[in-house]
């Protein structure tokens, strides 16, 4: 899938209604009409699903990567997934000893990472993903990082503080 793509499926787990795709928000001034249609899904189970999603950003853990999803770092609650796919284990990888220096080059897998969610968790304003090409690491220690660095940018803090 294309990240435009898992966008639109997290837009509409978000809001429970699947947008159609518009490339502008207006023509000449007038707005264009956001249409999509609702999903044939329970509210019950959207529920579920987003406090499982909610879980992977906002666990009361001290992972290192959970902290930088989380609602005290961007100033909102963020609902995401994570995802890692390998794609080549036979490829080359960097290799660090237990104190983290970089000892040189040998055989492993590469893999694509994702991160994809939305914010403000209670009143979805804004639906992103961050795709890490070709990495030797996981979602966790890659993407998630990424989407930190973007969602904490003063453009989109400002965005967030606007749409609260």
């Amino acid at each position: 899938v294309t990240p435009m793509q898992m966008v639109r499926a997290y837009a509409g787990l978000a809001t429970g209604i699947l947008p159609n795709i518009r490339a502008v928000h207006s023509i000449d001034g007038r707005e264009l009409v956001s249409e999509g249609r609702r999903l044939p899904i329970d509210e019950h189970n959207l529920r579920i699903v987003h406090g499982a999603m909610d879980a992977v950003a906002n666990h009361p853990d001290d992972k290192l990567w959970r902290k930088a999803l989380a609602e005290e770092k961007l100033g909102a609650r963020f609902i995401c997934k994570t995802g890692s796919a390998d794609y080549d284990d036979d490829g080359i990888v960097p290799k660090y000893d237990d104190a983290e220096n970089f000892l040189g080059y040998e055989k492993g897998v590469r893999k694509h990472t994702w991160v994809v969610g939305w914010l403000p968790a209670e009143n979805p304003k804004l639906v992103v993903a961050a795709f890490v090409h070709d990495t030797s690491t996981t979602s966790t220690h890659s993407s998630a990082y990424l989407m930190s660095q973007f969602l904490t940018r003063p453009e989109i803090q400002a965005y967030l503080e606007e749409v609260k």
